[in-house]
């Protein structure tokens, strides 16, 4: 679940409930719809395969070919006896893997959590949480979403490339992709000038600017 989370960026719902009609080993891809936009037919998301990844997956495939990847997790995720146990709160309780997701986190000495520890408390430290009755998390899964699209930034892949991975209409993609370096951008224009220059003669461009 983990490897799938981080080498794929997908939501933890995508990722448990993942199916290996949704793996092309022959092609190397994952061709999957989100469940988040399944019903506003936002399309498929085309997510190609990193080594690291396909090696994972064979070894399951080796011995399990059909149905869901994670049968165990995706049980647990979908498990109805148990939303009717819960009822209500059953909506963000996920089989809890969301919150053992959290635990391994913390494990390994990440904060999960800007809720007080009781030494800060005992100190006097404040921290504000806004208006939420719940406090925000630091990490959890969604944080291997926003690694890998900060990551994707980071090594210059076209937004397009992972728009079609992710969706194009994640709020993630905006916040890693929208901070403008004003040399850059020159850089990038210049680029695509000579395009430009040429076509058009500066007599008949007072004609373009009249209509």
């Amino acid at each position: 679940l983990i490897v799938i989370g981080l080498c794929t960026g997908m939501r933890l719902k995508d990722c448990a409930l993942l199916d290996w009609s949704s793996v092309n080993f022959e092609n190397n891809y994952i061709k999957t719809v989100a469940y988040k936009t399944k019903k506003y037919s936002k399309g498929y998301l085309w997510i190609p395969m990193m080594s690291y990844l396909r090696e994972h997956l064979l070894n399951i495939y080796s011995w399990q070919e059909e149905g869901s990847i994670m049968p165990n997790i995706a049980c647990r995720y979908i498990d109805e006896e148990r939303k009717k146990l819960l009822g209500k709160s059953i909506k963000s309780d996920n089989g809890n893997m969301s919150g053992e997701v959290k635990n391994l986190l913390k494990f390994v000495g990440l904060p999960v959590s800007i809720r007080l520890t009781e030494t800060e408390k005992a100190d006097g430290v404040i921290k504000s949480i806004g208006q939420r009755k719940k406090a925000p998390n630091l990490y959890g899964f969604h944080s291997f979403r926003h690694y890998f699209v900060s990551t994707c930034a980071e090594c210059n892949i076209p937004m397009a490339y992972v728009e079609a991975i992710i969706g194009n209409d994640s709020g993630v993609i905006r916040e890693y992709y929208t901070h403008i370096d004003a040399g850059e951008m020159m850089r990038s224009i210049t680029k695509i000038e000579p395009k430009f220059v040429g076509m058009v003669s500066q007599a008949t461009l007072p004609q373009i600017a009249n209509g």
